[in-house]
């Protein structure tokens, strides 16, 4: 009988991801924050906190609702599956930091 393709996960996979759900959520509030310095304030808005960008983070994840993933997981390995967690809790905020970063420096002429 072929072996099922299903990922195998383990208590620590669980573990794992729901040590990493504060990591993303600060993540996420640190990149608002930076991003809301370099494009927001120069435009005379008021700075905002860490606590205020989480929470901004937060009504934008309820306004703008994704579909669920859960069908595509189904034929990935668990290796492919914790690619898809860090891509989308760490690598996609850096990333975002990153593109406002350059289209700053076009801003400020840098």
């Amino acid at each position: 009988m072929a072996e099922s393709k299903e990922p195998k996960f383990k208590p620590v996979d669980l573990v794992g991801m729901l040590a990493l759900i504060p990591i993303a959520v600060y993540l996420r509030g640190f990149v608002i924050v930076k991003l809301w310095s370099m494009f927001a304030v120069p435009l005379g808005v008021p700075a905002i906190g860490i606590a205020h960008a989480i929470g901004i983070a937060i009504l934008a994840s309820v306004v703008v609702a994704r579909k669920s993933k859960a069908r595509d997981l189904k034929g990935m390995s668990r290796g492919e599956v914790w690619g898809e967690v860090i891509g989308h809790a760490v690598l996609g905020p850096l990333l975002i930091w990153g593109m406002g970063g350059v289209a700053h420096l076009f801003m400020v002429g840098g």
